[in-house]
């Protein structure tokens, strides 16, 4: 049965600056119609729901102490420095992030307010998932990329928000990969204000 994605309504672009791509055109969705949507999705049995990835991008410094459920994590501060390096070493660069990503049929990228982060996040894996050459191993070619209007702030004042949980510091969960400073993918561990890392809820 074909994912009903008419709840997410019609996404609109924002221009955004993305590192290395200069200005950029990144769809986002309505705080609103998001929740809409996962209401209906969450309740359904595995095989039947929208398979739907979130990828986190508040920081330890600046978060709404909410979080979506298993989202992938990005912590970082000064997108412009080092979005792009993020990108390629914690979600490219990792095999099974970047395919888990790719076989999505929706995929949200949020921060705080949405305004910076997370639209140069989105605006990267956009950029990679067009080009062929750089596409996820079994990329779903009908897959919904969008950022969410106004961040976590604004979903979390729609009534009965859906799917979230409490924030967890970079450390706080399964480490699948970590980058600090350089792009350098160290051990897992450290301090949670010097590390970043992907997580996944433990």
């Amino acid at each position: 049965m074909p994912i009903d994605l008419t709840p997410l309504g019609t996404l609109v672009n924002q221009t955004k600056p993305v590192p290395g791509l200069a200005m950029q055109q990144i769809p986002y969705v309505n705080q609103t119609n998001l929740n809409t949507f996962l209401k209906k999705e969450i309740p359904k049995k595995p095989g039947d729901k929208a398979k739907v990835k979130f990828v986190d991008c508040q920081s330890t410094k600046e978060n709404a102490g909410k979080q979506f459920t298993g989202a992938i994590h990005m912590n970082f501060d000064d997108f412009i420095k080092v979005a792009a390096p993020k990108f390629n070493v914690l979600i490219k660069g990792v095999p099974t992030v970047y395919n888990d990503l790719g076989t999505a049929d929706v995929v949200v990228f949020y921060c705080y307010v949405g305004a910076n982060r997370s639209p140069a996040m989105a605006g990267l894996y956009i950029n990679a998932t067009t080009n062929v050459a750089t596409r996820p191993t079994s990329y779903n070619a009908n897959q919904r990329v969008m950022v969410l209007n106004s961040g976590m702030t604004g979903y979390m004042v729609t009534p009965t928000p859906q799917g979230l949980s409490t924030w967890l510091a970079p450390t706080s969960g399964k480490i699948v990969a970590g980058c600090k400073g350089s792009g350098k993918v160290p051990q897992p561990g450290g301090d949670a204000d010097d590390w970043d890392v992907i997580y996944t809820d433990p």
